[in-house]
């Protein structure tokens, strides 16, 4: 990946930018996800099994997996 990023016309500025509609995505994602797990447990369908806590905190394993702290940090500053 880091040999694709040298090697193509894509800029740091790019970089940002995706990461941005990315971040953007991720609690619309995480919502069609659980729509879908909710569903899948009133089927009694799909991997996903009934239990106390049944659905995966989609949001948060997406923040603490691609929610590094130097990017938070640098979209804000962007921002301003």
């Amino acid at each position: 990946m880091v040999h694709r990023y040298v090697i193509s016309e894509i800029t740091t500025e790019d970089v940002v930018r995706i990461a941005r509609r990315y971040r953007a995505a991720i609690p619309k994602v995480g919502a069609v996800v659980t729509g879908l797990e909710r569903r899948q447990i009133e089927l009694g369908v799909g991997m996903t099994k009934r239990g106390a806590d049944t659905l995966p905190k989609y949001p948060e394993m997406a923040n603490s997996k691609h929610g590094a702290e130097s990017v938070r940090r640098a979209l804000r500053r962007r921002r301003t």
